[in-house]
């Protein structure tokens, strides 16, 4: 008897003993819970009740919450907005271009403004300065410088002064002085201090008149000396 009941008592360590790492394995695999169970042994009966665990439950670890998982498969899901390329394709746009013609200044002659004859007299008195004879006037001439003052206010407009005045081939020399002006004096002193302006006030000639129509005067200068043509 005492033998047998050695042997049942090796049986129940060893049932116990081996119940052991069985529950290790789980633990270490898998996350449980339960209630308390107890081995329930009898020597009398020589049996062993296998220990009862009322409420089991194994979670996998495919189950198992774990955070930083959760929060890299988040990351993961997360798809970021695609950002396409905008194409700006340029347009050729039709422009009218509409050309202006350049814009020619006109004059227009009216009532004189400038005195024809205090023109002359100051040209008389800067010849009697220098020593020179003065100006006589002549009706042809004068005649002619009226002329002119219409005819200038076309030709500075379109860049020809004297043009009237050479154009007519006279068969005699005749030179001109012009310009626009609204003061004798200034128009006087404007010619002295021009070469080519006073080379005809301080000529050899023995006429000379002036016109005025608005602001723009005429003085043409002649000795009514003939052209002589070149014999070959």
């Amino acid at each position: 008897m005492q033998a047998g009941k050695r042997i049942a008592a090796i049986v129940f360590f060893l049932i116990a003993a081996s119940a052991k790492p069985a529950f290790a394995q789980i633990s270490m695999g898998n996350v449980f819970s339960s209630n308390n169970s107890s081995f329930t042994c009898s020597y009398k009966a020589l049996s062993c009740l296998t220990p009862q665990i009322p409420s089991l439950q194994i979670i996998s670890d495919k189950q198992r919450v774990n955070p930083t998982e959760t929060i890299t498969q988040k990351i993961g899901q997360i798809t970021r907005p695609s950002i396409g390329t905008i194409e700006i394709q340029a347009q050729r746009v039709p422009i009218d271009v509409i050309q202006t013609p350049t814009p020619v200044q006109t004059f227009v002659a009216g009532p004189s403004t400038v005195n024809p004859d205090a023109i002359f007299e100051l040209i008389n008195s800067h010849r009697k300065s220098i020593g020179l004879p003065l100006f006589e006037k002549d009706d042809k001439v004068c005649a002619l410088a009226a002329i002119r003052t219409t005819e200038i206010t076309a030709e500075l407009g379109k860049g020809t002064l004297h043009s009237g005045l050479y154009n007519r081939n006279l068969p005699y020399w005749i030179f001109e002085n012009a310009k626009a002006g609204t003061d004798e004096k200034d128009t006087v002193n404007w010619w002295l201090h021009s070469p080519i302006h006073r080379a005809s006030i301080d000529g050899d000639y023995k006429y000379s008149c002036v016109a005025c129509s608005g602001s723009y005067c005429s003085q043409l200068f002649t000795s009514f000396s003939p052209k002589i043509a070149a014999n070959f």
